[in-house]
């Protein structure tokens, strides 16, 4: 028979000798990296990373060489393989595994734990070191040519931390080594058995029944879900009494996911919340224990448009009667919907999402007009993602024909209702018990379809119609209070500005700075945050009134000048009505009061839009 490690080297890159006889490199049969390829000088060869195996024949077959040459002296028969003459498995203890450590040793200087772990590298592939105590015991060489050297048999790797571990957290059992020195450096308690998914070792090590829960993680593959089952009818028969919990990497993830993979310690995490969470429910509550809001990492908050929309939120915007809140919420629907970068000035984050807008006050021609008239001012692309129904005429709930279109048409990313207070019979949003039941509806869409919804509200009649004042929101307490996020909406004495505030945030901080909005031709353009925004929430009328006084007071003035020129100027009005308004006055920038004894000093003239700066 014909050497055949040459032609091993003529199809072979980075070939690296093992010991006698015996070779590694990159398989020619897949795109590798890490030296994946075993074969030996009698024709042997296999990949321990995709499978492929056989002798110098088949091997000279694929490769389109003369595979005749290999044949045995009889010219019939293929080379038999041999047993490997690997003499570091089982129980062999004579070795000096402490100067096998380290001469393997590898400073793995992105874990906080190596020193613990005493991770090393050989030929190519990774050890890990198992310890008894402070002794090292044994070395599992790891992937290209798994073997071991020192005591084999089957053991926890990370045993000899259990009691170094917090027990108030659940116990984690992985199915390799690297993945329990990367859920230690994540904070996460973790063992894993020597022989991955494959056994189990026959113990149970003391420290394993000072851990009130015990979750089974292994990889996201078939094997893994056979060597969960497994493990889990093990410890349930060994350990009576222990909370076992199976936990499983979700399925649309990749075959043989795990902790160590791109945003593997996220989706371990999702993984053992899941595991950790009661499978019942009473009504409309979740039931949590303490062990799992102390391992669950809630989601960041997440923005659909910048300072604006959070996405998967309950948001209102109420506000004053002309504060143009319908155009402002359809602009913002309109520019999602479109993919565009940003609306009226912010940058939005989620773009190309489905949306439904549901229009409660407007027939059909109204909304017609009003979609135009925003469009006009954008580039539509008409993509499908802009779903509009208009209710004019009767009162009718519109909540089981929302259903209706989400479940079977229109899967929206976004439900904007336009307006609350139209979408249900209830008429007496001033009753708790009424709002709940429209809250209900509103929560059970966003639960059911995992959306983001957007209300338009509004504030009470009465008194001044401007302002920035949740408690002007109309409806009862409970209506404010079931939203996660309000903004206040308000129009100003300057004709073509509005003010937007966020006045209610849940989850996280927010930026509670006004921002004005100018709106010409249907279109709103940021004017950005307003600091002395006071004076533009004052009448027009009363404001007039405070100038007619102030122009016949001196720069500094005391409040009975006021009086007195309040006086002669409109003296069928009571001096308690003239107190008022040097109150209300001094609320603004008309007026400034000085340190104490009634003393006030006229302020900067009112702010007209022409004033209003960009910050």
């Amino acid at each position: 028979m014909k050497n055949p490690i040459p032609m091993f080297q003529r199809n072979i890159e980075r070939i690296k000798e093992q010991g006698r006889g015996q070779y590694i490199g990159l398989c020619p049969f897949h795109e590798d990296t890490k030296h994946s390829f075993s074969f030996n000088e009698e024709g042997q060869y296999q990949c321990f990373s995709c499978g492929e195996k056989g002798n110098a024949i088949t091997f000279a077959r694929l490769m389109r060489e003369d595979e005749k040459s290999y044949y045995t002296d009889d010219g019939s028969r293929p080379v038999k393989q041999k047993k490997s003459r690997n003499k570091t498995n089982g129980n062999q203890t004579d070795i000096d595994v402490q100067a096998l450590v380290d001469k393997y040793h590898k400073d793995w200087t992105d874990s906080k734990h190596k020193n613990i772990y005493q991770v090393g590298e050989c030929n190519g592939h990774m050890t890990f070191t198992y310890w008894h105590g402070s002794k090292p015991i044994g070395i599992h060489h790891h992937k290209s040519k798994p073997h071991w050297e020192g005591n084999g048999t089957a053991k926890w790797y990370g045993e000899w931390q259990l009691p170094y571990m917090d027990k108030n957290k659940p116990l984690v059992i992985a199915e390799g080594e690297g993945d329990v020195i990367t859920m230690a450096d994540n904070d996460i308690n973790s063992v894993s058995g020597s022989a991955g998914c494959k056994s189990i070792p026959q113990y149970i090590p003391n420290e394993f029944y000072d851990f009130k829960t015990i979750i089974i993680l292994y990889d996201q593959d078939e094997y893994g879900d056979e060597g969960n089952d497994k493990l889990y009818k093990y410890l349930k028969k060994e350990m009576k009494g222990q909370r076992i919990l199976q936990a499983y990497y979700d399925k649309s993830l990749p075959k043989g996911f795990d902790c160590s993979d791109e945003n593997g310690i996220v989706e371990a995490r999702k993984s053992i919340a899941k595991a950790l969470e009661l499978p019942t429910k009473m009504g409309a509550f979740k039931i949590m224990t303490d062990e799992y809001m102390s391992n669950t990492t809630p989601p960041p908050a997440e923005w659909i448009v910048e300072k604006l929309l959070p996405k998967d939120f309950n948001s209102i915007v109420a506000g004053t009667t002309g504060a143009r809140k319908s155009y402002f919420v359809m602009t913002l629907a309109m520019n999602i919907a479109n993919g565009d970068e940003t609306s009226m000035g912010f940058k939005i984050h989620n773009t190309n999402l489905k949306v439904l807008y549901v229009d409660t006050e407007n027939d059909s021609s109204e909304s017609i007009r009003r979609f135009q008239n925003i469009k006009k001012n954008m580039d539509w692309k008409e993509n499908g993602n802009f779903l509009y129904i208009s209710k004019g005429g009767e009162t009718v709930d519109i909540w089981d024909t929302v259903d209706e279109i989400m479940e079977n048409h229109h899967r929206a990313d976004l439900i904007v209702i336009d307006s609350l207070y139209n979408s249900t019979v209830i008429n007496d949003f001033s009753k708790s018990a009424n709002v709940t039941l429209v809250n209900d509806k509103i929560a059970r869409l966003k639960h059911k379809y995992k959306c983001t919804s957007l209300s338009i509200g509004h504030f009470n009649k009465g008194g001044n119609d401007m302002g920035l004042d949740i408690d002007r929101m109309s409806g009862a307490s409970a209506l404010k209070n079931s939203f996660e996020f309000v903004a206040l909406m308000t129009k100003a004495n300057i004709e073509i500005i509005n003010l937007w505030t966020c006045a209610k945030v849940r989850g996280f901080l927010h930026d509670q700075s006004v921002i004005a909005f100018e709106f010409r031709d249907f279109d709103f353009v940021s004017k950005g945050v307003i600091t002395d925004y006071k004076e533009l929430l004052v009448d027009n009328n009363k404001k007039a009134k405070w100038m007619t006084i102030l122009e016949d007071l001196p720069q500094e003035f005391h409040v009975t000048e006021w009086l007195n020129v309040f006086s002669s100027k409109f003296p069928t009005y009571s001096d308690r009505t003239g107190r008022a308004w040097l109150y209300e006055a001094r609320e603004t920038v008309m007026v400034n009061e000085l340190v104490g004894n009634g003393n006030y000093e006229k302020g900067l003239s009112l702010l007209d839009s022409e004033s209003i700066e960009e910050e």
